[in-house]
C-alpha cells in the first residue's frame, strides 16, 4: 500500500505513443511524471529500452530507447505534481509491471530478455 521509486515506462501502441518517467512518493496513488522535454514514442518488437537511475541528491533517470537517449529526469525532492516535497530515492530494487487498460491484448507484448545491475559489476 506504499510504493516509493521511480519508473520508466512506454506505450507499445502507435496510436498513442508515450513515454515517461514518474516518481512514487510513497502514498497510494502520489506519483509524479516528471522528465524533462516529450518523447512521443511507442515500443515495437524488436526495441530495446534501457533506463539507468544515477546519484543521490539530485538522482537522474534516463531513458533510451535502442541506445539512444529519449527522456532524462532529475529529482532533487522538490514538489511536483500536485503533491509535497519527496525523493530523492537514491537506492531499491529494479521491478517489471504491465498495464494494458484500452483492451484486453495482454498476450501480446512481453519482454524477450531482461537484465539489472547495480553498476558494479557486468550484469551477469
Amino acid at each position: 500500500r506504499s510504493i516509493t521509486g521511480y519508473e520508466a515506462y512506454c506505450s507499445v501502441m502507435p496510436s498513442r505513443p508515450y513515454c515517461h518517467v514518474a516518481r512514487w512518493n510513497g502514498a497510494n496513488g502520489s506519483y509524479w511524471n516528471f522528465e524533462s522535454g516529450s518523447s512521443a514514442t511507442y515500443l515495437k518488437e524488436g526495441d530495446v529500452m534501457k533506463a539507468t537511475a544515477t546519484g543521490t541528491n539530485p538522482t537522474v533517470i534516463t531513458v533510451y530507447k535502442n541506445g539512444v537517449q529519449i527522456l532524462q529526469a532529475t529529482d532533487t525532492g522538490v514538489a511536483g505534481g500536485g503533491f509535497g516535497a519527496f525523493g530523492p530515492w537514491p537506492s531499491g530494487n529494479p521491478g517489471i509491471g504491465f498495464y494494458d487498460n484500452p483492451d484486453s491484448n495482454w498476450k501480446y507484448f512481453g519482454f524477450s530478455s531482461f537484465s539489472a545491475t547495480d553498476g558494479t559489476n557486468s550484469g551477469h
